[in-house]
């Protein structure tokens, strides 16, 4: 079963929802691939979305990193 850890900062949960975010997006692309009609067209929405939540989750985490670490990525 899944929890979260006590104690865990922000920055560590935000890093590992970033990748849980990027894991759903490459899960749609492959669904997206073998669907048709309506259902492309909800599980592109659904991408869009998933995409939007992880600019926000990126952007809090570059918010947080100094500025010499950020040019490095």
């Amino acid at each position: 079963m899944f929890s979260v850890r006590p104690g865990i900062n922000a920055e560590e949960a935000l890093v590992h929802v970033s990748l849980l975010l990027d894991c759903a997006v490459q899960v749609s692309d492959e669904i997206t691939e073998r669907a048709s009609g309506v259902e492309r067209g909800l599980i592109w929405s659904m991408i869009h979305s998933v995409e939007m939540a992880r600019a926000v989750v990126d952007s809090l985490l570059d918010a947080n990193r100094p500025a010499e670490n950020i040019q490095q990525i």
